[in-house]
């Protein structure tokens, strides 16, 4: 069995560059002397968390996107909540307030359910970068 090449579009590329046909895949053929000269036989694409994801290729950029804004929305709002006294009116404001507008994108962008570990990840990386901000600053 040949080793194949998983595309974003859920299309696969064998080694021959022979196309699979159950897919009608708009992606670009990918050269096959580049994978025989670095020595790769399978390649995939697409990170492993979002294997069985289905998205495509719009839906890459608005995940890209979401995950952007869901990441800097958090970068203030980690700022101002490091101050706060834990468990605080201020403290759950600044921890939830993102949350309506990220799920707001993630509808206006029809990004399904699977999305939202993802989301919810950038989001606390946001808000933990921005109380490291707020410490820094403090110390300084």
């Amino acid at each position: 069995m040949m080793p194949r090449l998983s595309l974003p579009c859920k299309g696969a590329l064998s080694i021959d560059n022979s196309w699979d046909s159950r897919v009608d895949c708009p992606c670009p053929s990918i050269p096959t002397n580049l994978i025989h000269r670095t020595g790769i036989h399978a390649i995939e694409l697409r990170p492993e968390a979002l294997r069985g994801i289905p998205l495509n290729h719009s839906q890459v950029l608005n995940l890209a996107n979401l995950l952007l804004v869901a990441f800097g929305a958090n970068l203030p709002l980690g700022f101002l909540r490091e101050p706060s006294r834990k468990f605080s009116l201020r403290w759950f404001v600044c921890i939830h307030l993102s949350i309506p507008f990220l799920i707001a994108i993630r509808l206006a962008y029809g990004l399904g359910w699977s999305i939202i570990p993802f989301s919810i990840l950038f989001a606390v990386a946001g808000q933990i970068v921005g109380g490291k901000i707020y410490r820094r600053t403090r110390h300084d």
